[in-house]
């Protein structure tokens, strides 16, 4: 029977594309890299872990990453952290979970930081009892290491009774690794397939549909 329901954040509970993509435009003629002519193809940067992400898609070194890293954040802390917003029908899949006796926490590679500013600024905050994420020091880099985190600070978590609900196939691999169930949220980021090529056990179209299936564990 599930008591815990498990949430990702960026692409699950909140659309952050605009200020995302914002910082990195920000970022990119700091770090002499010329912003491409579709802001779209910095897309496949909302998901993973940032840093690894800058690394990845600009082919830069560790230390460049993180001074990359660095200037975004100075975009990102300030204005776009608050250019996101809520999907329709997150708020309704919250308050129904709640009403019926789930408990929500988050597990996000995002930032605590920003996870509590952001969910305090949708005022959505207390639908929450724990917040397992990563910090500005990324100390918790995976989403791996976040759920080792979420373990430690609520055990009472177990493949039988959580299940997780993420839009990327990071969100899966990592709940699958330690047994979770997973709800691929396809309003999300996610390329098409992406969640059923990953192993998602469930895919929802909308948080009504996701809603229902957790009903249903």
């Amino acid at each position: 029977m599930i008591k815990y329901v498990l949430f990702d954040v960026d692409g699950t509970l909140t659309e952050p594309s605009e200020g995302i993509i914002n910082a990195v435009l920000y970022a990119m003629p700091r770090m002499g890299l010329t912003p491409p002519e579709n802001k779209r193809e910095l897309y496949k940067l909302i998901g993973p872990p940032m840093k690894s992400s800058m690394q990845e898609m600009f082919s830069l070194s560790s230390e460049e990453a993180l001074r990359m890293q660095g200037i975004y954040r100075e975009y990102y802390s300030d204005r776009g952290l608050f250019e996101a917003y809520m999907y329709d029908g997150i708020r309704e899949l919250l308050d129904g979970l709640r009403a019926e006796g789930y408990v929500l926490n988050t597990v996000t590679s995002k930032p605590i930081e920003y996870v509590e500013r952001l969910l305090d600024h949708l005022h959505v905050r207390d639908r929450f009892t724990f917040l397992a994420a990563d910090d500005l020091a990324c100390t918790r880099h995976t989403k791996s290491e976040v759920f080792r985190y979420l373990f430690e600070n609520v055990p009472d978590v177990t493949p039988e009774n959580a299940v997780m609900l993420g839009d990327r196939k990071y969100d899966v691999s990592s709940a699958h690794e330690f047994g979770i169930r997973t709800v691929g949220c396809a309003w999300g980021h996610a390329p098409a397939g992406e969640l059923e090529a990953a192993g998602a056990d469930f895919i929802a179209r909308t948080p009504a549909e996701a809603f229902e299936i957790i009903r249903r564990l």
